[in-house]
């Protein structure tokens, strides 16, 4: 939710509203909005470029307990 941009760190809320992870995003905010329902087979159609598969890598992903 909100704006942000590529390799920004951005909070993660499990459906309750609890902050669980901060992760690194590979998308901006506007981005985001065009393939979050797509599978990643689609970015390339859907933005006109080849980008990473996910939308924030295990690598940039911190779990909060």
């Amino acid at each position: 939710d909100g704006e942000f941009d590529a390799g920004d760190a951005v909070q993660i809320f499990d459906p309750q509203l609890n902050q669980i992870a901060i992760g690194l995003v590979k998308y901006d905010s506007a981005e985001t909005d065009k393939i979050k329902t797509r599978k990643s087979s689609e970015i390339l159609s859907v933005l006109g470029y080849t980008g990473p598969d996910e939308f924030i890598h295990r690598d940039d992903l911190a779990l909060l307990e």
